[in-house]
């Protein structure tokens, strides 16, 4: 237990520190025809770049036209499931007032017998004990759940959720750069609670 507690204390200190970003500086080489080489590397970055949203563009085009694609038969399914739905609440309605019109016969029949039972007369203590179990037992069933209505933003947005920008043409970028004889240094620099590293 103490060891936990010493973790909590220790990760909440932890989280109240300085908080820092590591920063590249690229370094060119000195030859000019490094230089080119480095240009080269920044033509490879921004077709890299181009390429990538390109192809990120191109997969939420297509998860758009899946989504209208998909929406009518989606929707053919909500209105069942909503048909479904529907009945169900019907059925929940007449439970729940059947079981407010017992609640209200077991209230009355209760409140007749709790004069009877007292100290000095126990006729009616059983039947009463009986009444409030049988009460207490009603319990509603949670409402069923409406479905929810499949509607194009959503249904775009869930599909364009697996499109991801992910090229990593800043590792090509860089090692092309160190290929080329650039530098790259990487140094660590504060951005939040700065205050708090003194």
């Amino acid at each position: 237990m103490k060891i936990a507690l010493w973790t909590l204390a220790i990760l909440l200190l932890a989280g109240c520190g300085a908080r820092y970003e590591v920063i590249e500086d690229f370094v060119p080489p000195a030859d000019s025809k490094a230089r080119s080489c480095i240009a080269g590397c920044e033509q490879q970055r921004q077709a890299c770049d181009t390429a990538c949203d390109q192809r990120l563009q191109a997969c939420r085009k297509r998860a758009e036209a899946r989504a209208r694609a998909d929406l009518p038969a989606r929707r053919r399914a909500y209105l069942d499931r909503l048909d479904i739905y529907l009945r169900e609440r019907e059925l929940w309605l007449d439970e729940k007032a059947l079981q407010l019109h017992q609640r209200q016969l077991l209230e009355a029949r209760i409140a007749q017998l709790e004069p009877r039972c007292t100290q000095d007369d126990r006729s009616g203590c059983s039947e009463l004990q009986r009444l409030r179990r049988e009460r207490d037992a009603l319990v509603l069933p949670d409402p069923p759940e409406r479905p929810e209505e499949p509607t194009l933003e959503a249904l775009v947005a869930r599909y364009q959720a697996d499109c991801r920008r992910d090229c990593d043409c800043e590792a090509t970028f860089r090692a092309c750069y160190i290929g080329c004889g650039g530098e790259v240094r990487s140094r660590r620099v504060c951005v939040a609670n700065c205050d708090e590293q003194k």
